[in-house]
């Protein structure tokens, strides 16, 4: 029986992990999510941990708790896939 040995390519899976396309498709599931909520924005970056990778997230900014609350709702529901 033959045995077979996979090497890990470290600096290539890096490259996939920062790269534009992937920045690009984690962004615009970030939109995606952040049209669902009135007044949030979208924040895009190469994270710090795990060797940097790209990071997207959806801020918002409520002016009351019920409107805190009605966002909340309105991303985890798009996070969700409702």
């Amino acid at each position: 029986m033959a045995t077979n040995k996979i090497k890990f390519n470290s600096r290539a899976f890096r490259q996939i992990l920062v790269g534009g396309g992937t920045m690009r498709a984690v962004t615009d599931a970030a939109y995606r999510m952040r049209s669902h909520a009135r007044g949030a924005v979208v924040r895009s970056r190469i994270g710090e941990y795990g060797g940097g990778r790209a990071i997207a997230y959806v801020v918002t900014q409520p002016k009351t708790p019920e409107e805190a609350e009605q966002q909340r709702e309105a991303l985890e529901a798009a996070a969700h896939g409702a």
